[in-house]
């Protein structure tokens, strides 16, 4: 009896990088880390502002 390989079974992905095995493009990472960056930023200008904006 031969084996069929489901298309989604880990032993398809071997050798492939981490990013890829997870369904994610290197670019997908990047707007990933950028929009938390940029979420950190706002909530920190938010309670900046709201302790009154001063250093």
């Amino acid at each position: 009896m031969a084996m069929v390989a489901n298309r989604n079974s880990r032993a398809s992905w071997i050798g492939r990088p981490a990013a890829q095995q997870d369904g994610e493009t290197p670019y997908e990472l990047v707007a990933v880390c950028m929009w938390s960056v940029l979420g950190v930023a706002l909530v920190a200008l938010v309670l900046w502002l709201a302790l009154g904006g001063t250093i």
